[in-house]
């Protein structure tokens, strides 16, 4: 079988397995053994690059900014439709850097005392944050 044939027989394989084909139906529809049909399905997902993430973020991310260029000149000068549309692919696109995400904050107390470690800024109503310590009251 020469490399041409078995890049057509790769296409229709991989076609045939798309649409939930079995690895038994695709040989005898094709003519080939069943061990055939399972090497060449092995092969193929071998050769497959492994999706990269960040690669198709950075990709995503240009298109955001390829739109939000676009559009924002047209914000600016007013339009509401246009503004809502910038503010939209912004919140798109911090969501896709997983800047939205929350912060996780680990805190470590002593059972015998909790206040001890746990607070570095006391904050008083007015909110503002004055530096202080936690003594033992007891």
């Amino acid at each position: 079988m020469s490399k041409v044939d078995r890049w057509v027989d790769d296409n229709r394989l991989l076609q045939m397995r798309r649409i939930g084909m079995s690895v038994t139906a695709i040989a005898e529809s094709m003519n080939l053994e069943t061990s055939y049909v399972i090497d060449r399905l092995n092969a193929i997902a071998k050769s497959l690059k492994p999706i990269d993430v960040n690669e198709i973020r950075h990709t995503i991310g240009t298109q955001i900014d390829d739109l939000i260029v676009a559009w924002l000149p047209e914000a600016m000068n007013g339009n509401v439709k246009a503004a809502n549309f910038v503010l939209k692919a912004m919140d798109k696109k911090a969501d896709l850097y997983g800047a939205k995400v929350p912060a996780t904050l680990n805190v470590n107390i002593n059972a015998q005392k909790p206040w001890e470690g746990v607070y570095d800024k006391v904050l008083i109503d007015d909110n503002n944050v004055i530096d202080g310590e936690v003594s033992d009251v007891g």
